[in-house]
């Protein structure tokens, strides 16, 4: 849903007239980031090896999922709900 919505809450909080600067200076650190990931993780792996690529990969994905899990507060999405069920 947050994709739908952000040019929408853009365009809202900054005005029309600033919309694409704001949205283009939003999406450059992405667009780069899916442009050399592929250059990264081939390069990764003529140094360290098809294990060495995947440990790295897995380890990125860890972090991020424990940095998220830290900004959300430890809660898990839905908890109230289960809660609430049982």
């Amino acid at each position: 849903m947050a994709s739908p919505a952000a040019p929408a809450l853009l365009a809202d909080r900054y005005g029309t007239a600033a919309y694409a600067t704001i949205a283009g200076t939003l999406n450059t650190p992405v667009t780069l980031a899916k442009a050399g990931a592929p250059l990264a993780a081939a390069g990764l792996t003529a140094v360290a090896g098809y294990g060495g690529t995947l440990l790295s990969v897995g380890g990125a994905c860890g972090l991020a999922a424990f940095g998220i899990l830290m900004r959300s507060g430890g809660a898990v999405a839905g908890a109230d709900e289960r809660d609430a069920q049982r």
